[in-house]
């Protein structure tokens, strides 16, 4: 399992610099993690006292919260991930603007997942929670992916609550009803289980997120640059009035033209990562509404009254 996990974060992490399949180490470091993965469960399931109890994956609940849990955490790492390329790179905020400001959304988390705790507690059928978590967040990406240049911190603190309250929504009740109906040993190994899927679906996330985000910069640069030719008057107006400010400085018209194509350099870049960004922010918000027709596929059986006396003793 350690061979099969690490190559595949190794893979997930690496592939992007390396171009994937292309190179002949990301191929061997694949093929290790798919022999690792076979050699594996042979071995867990030949043995009495398998240390990873797979044969839990018999459980359909455990199945599909195993699917709800990898969406989950592909789309967690995935949102998070895209947000502080965006806001620094495009907003021009720094690493520690960043920072603070996801505290907010946490604090939201923090303080909503006791409330869900006592819905579910309660008998609340955390199908309903789920799926209210699910738009929550898929409202949270959707309003992200109208950002624009004049963006500010206020724009972004009501999002950053949906997806706080969002992600507290999903958590707890997925976990919940992926591990309904198991018991002692076997309810220990499945949240360990479940926990494992959703981090290695946030590396999936952030590696399909990158490889996303690469290829749409180069799609919206292509289309940006077709406009800016010799031909275009608005992109030579640009020019020398960009040209102009540097002479107005004192640099020589070569050093002009230098910093001039350097400036436009940089207001392309500006402009092409943040149409990216935002298309990247629409594409997770529509992939997260994938969790909803797993959820209505998972068993629910609302404990009886005489299970809850049961439990409470």
């Amino acid at each position: 399992m350690v061979i099969s996990v690490g190559s595949i974060q190794f893979v997930l992490e690496e592939g992007t610099s390396k171009d994937w399949f292309e190179s002949t180490e990301i191929v061997i470091v694949s093929l290790m993690a798919f022999i690792g993965l076979i050699a594996f469960i042979i071995r867990e399931l030949s043995i009495d006292y398998p240390a990873v109890n797979i044969g839990l994956y018999r459980s359909y609940n455990l199945a599909l919260g195993s699917v709800l849990n990898f969406l989950l955490g592909l789309m967690l790492f995935g949102s998070v991930f895209i947000f502080p390329l965006f806001v620094q790179i495009s907003l021009g905020w720094t690493a520690t603007q960043t920072g603070l400001f996801m505290i907010p959304g946490a604090i939201f988390t923090a303080f909503t997942m006791p409330m869900i705790g006592m819905l579910l507690g309660k008998g609340v059928n955390p199908k309903r929670i789920i799926i209210i978590g699910a738009v929550m967040t898929f409202f949270f990406l959707y309003i992200l992916s109208f950002a624009s240049p004049d963006s500010s911190e206020r724009n972004f603190y009501f999002p950053f609550i949906l997806r706080g309250i969002g992600m507290a929504c999903m958590m707890s009740p997925i976990l919940s009803l992926a591990i309904s109906g198991l018991q002692g040993k076997d309810m220990a190994q499945a949240v360990g289980l479940s926990n494992m899927i959703r981090q290695l679906g946030g590396s999936v996330g952030i590696a399909l997120i990158n490889v996303f985000l690469i290829n749409k910069n180069a799609e919206v640069r292509g289309n940006m640059l077709s406009y800016v030719t010799d031909y275009s008057q608005q992109t030579q107006e640009r020019i020398m009035g960009i040209k102009q400010s540097f002479l107005m400085k004192g640099y020589s018209l070569q050093e002009a033209e230098t910093l001039t194509n350097k400036s436009l350099e940089g207001i392309i870049f500006k402009q092409q990562a943040l149409l990216s960004y935002v298309q990247g922010f629409y594409v997770v918000g529509i992939s997260i509404l994938l969790i909803i027709p797993v959820v209505l596929l998972i068993r629910y059986k609302k404990p009886s009254l005489a299970a809850k006396v049961v439990e409470a003793h």
